[in-house]
């Protein structure tokens, strides 16, 4: 790997690091870049069912963090796998979910007495942990317990009933289930938009009167039941159709919270700030339930934040309003995206800075020309999130056009650290690879790089020096 062009690579990268201005406290060191500390070395994901809790054990997990440290990685993130389902049997959701098995329940003590394990061993051998903060992917299900103990704060659609009027007539339209948003007609000729919300409510059908003209009348609703598509892909990835957490809602954020962080903390939180330095969720996404999550409170708090009501604006979700479409669209997805942002990335980070670690993660599709039906605002996401990250799945090249989106957002918003969770799913994955893949993240923002490339990574002759390169470059970049 070291040929000539790779040398005057690292060359040319010292000498601007050593000879530029540094920040006060950041000289570099040769000999820490000779052998960098464990916080700049590749941080492994200890999961694809080597942290399987179906058959744990404290033997296993001493062995598999002093393999680490063998391998030279300067830490890892616990991603557990197998299991009981964390809801209970009689669910119809725990069948659909997995199998049930032995073992031990994600989140319960016997679980977390494992997972102190892990970190003393971290702790004996100089690493550091990463606080992954699930069962698996995405963030935000707690393996069914989200679930289980709080249905209401599972994520909902914004769906439509509609009728095509011509008046004068009387307009009626049933509203499916409970979750009525409101109303709206819409003259189809001159684009006239008129809120007739309290002419319907939760449980009973819309009934207005319609004037003259060629009209379309429109309920919004919520489905908290998702898509039939939504419900078969989800299926796919061995999660249920009802466990999906509405990030939108801070009361249901903080319920996750209650779930996870909040534990982890009470049971080894004197950890936190020490070997574990941040936190990683993975994966969540608006776009499960077909791109449409919304939440009950968007129109309460769209008034507070901007002093007028959304609930006219509604149609241009589905239709061409008229000259404010464009502008319409942009107000009420806009308003989704700073949702996401801080009812989900900024109260983990909230509750992360409160207990001495700072909140990372990567979302899903970072690397998409338009994020608006998928993550919302990338910009505004990472304003709130003390370590970005992004993701590098299946193959080399796949996930570059979200490095310098990922990097761009750090930049702006100042955060010193972007990771990039590498190798999952890799089809092919060699020696040459793995070290193109790293120049790329590194040449384009990346400056940490958590490998999840399994055992066909660990057990690679090649990895205790790639991991030393990994640090050097993280070194230098960090500063």
């Amino acid at each position: 790997m070291m040929n000539f062009n790779f040398r005057i690579l690292v060359l040319a990268v010292f000498t601007a690091c050593v000879l530029s201005p540094q920040p006060a406290g950041k000289v570099v060191d040769p000999a820490l870049f000779k052998n960098p500390p464990a916080e700049f070395r590749g941080h492994e994901m200890y999961g694809y069912g080597e942290f399987n809790l179906s058959n744990l054990s404290v033997e296993k997990i001493r062995s598999d963090v002093n393999t680490m440290a063998q391998r030279n990685f300067g830490g890892f993130a616990v991603e557990p796998n197998g299991g009981p389902p964390g809801m209970p049997s009689d669910s119809p959701q725990a069948a659909s979910r997995r199998p049930p098995s032995g073992g031990t329940v994600f989140m319960s003590d016997e679980y977390l007495k494992f997972y102190r394990v892990a970190l003393e061993e971290a702790r004996k051998n100089g690493m550091e942990a990463i606080l992954y903060d699930d069962w698996a992917h995405p963030t935000g299900m707690v393996d069914g317990q989200i679930y289980a103990k709080y249905p209401q704060y599972m994520a909902k659609s914004l769906e439509m009933a509609e009728t095509n009027v011509t008046g004068p007539a009387k307009a009626e339209l049933t509203i499916p289930g409970n979750l009525y948003i409101g109303a709206v007609m819409m003259n189809r000729d001159t684009f006239e938009l008129v809120d007739i919300s309290s002419r319907g409510g939760p449980g009973k059908p819309l009934v207005t009167q319609v004037r003259k003209g060629n009209w379309k009348v429109m309920a919004f609703y919520l489905d908290a039941t998702f898509g039939a598509a939504s419900k078969k892909n989800f299926e796919g990835a061995g999660a249920t159709k009802d466990a999906h957490l509405d990030y939108l809602d801070a009361a249901a954020v903080d319920a996750f919270i209650s779930l996870t962080y909040q534990k982890y903390f009470d049971h080894v939180g004197e950890f936190f700030g020490k070997e574990i330095k941040f936190s990683f969720w993975d994966e969540p996404a608006m776009h499960p339930i077909d791109g449409r999550m919304w939440t009950a409170a968007f129109n309460q708090g769209f008034e507070k934040e901007y002093g007028y009501s959304p609930m006219k604006y509604y149609p241009a979700l589905w239709y061409d309003i008229g000259p404010d479409t464009a502008a319409a669209r942009n107000a009420l997805f806009g308003y989704r995206a700073h949702l996401f942002a801080t009812n989900f990335v900024g109260r983990i980070e909230a509750f992360c800075e409160a207990h001495g670690i700072k909140a990372g993660g990567h979302f899903d599709q970072e690397e998409i020309v338009n994020p608006v039906p998928v993550n919302g605002d990338f910009i505004k996401l990472f304003e709130h999130q003390g370590v970005p990250g992004v993701d590098d799945i299946y193959n080399l090249g796949r996930s570059n056009p979200g490095y310098k989106i990922v990097s761009s957002a750090a930049s702006n918003w100042d955060k010193p650290v972007v990771f990039a969770e590498t190798y999952a799913g890799y089809r092919t994955m060699n020696e040459k690879i793995v070290y193109k893949v790293a120049m790329d993240q590194f040449a384009m923002g990346v400056n940490l790089q958590v490998t999840s490339g399994g055992p066909q990574l660990w057990s690679a002759a090649y990895m205790p020096e790639f991991n030393r390169y990994l640090g050097r470059m993280s070194y230098l970049l960090q500063h």
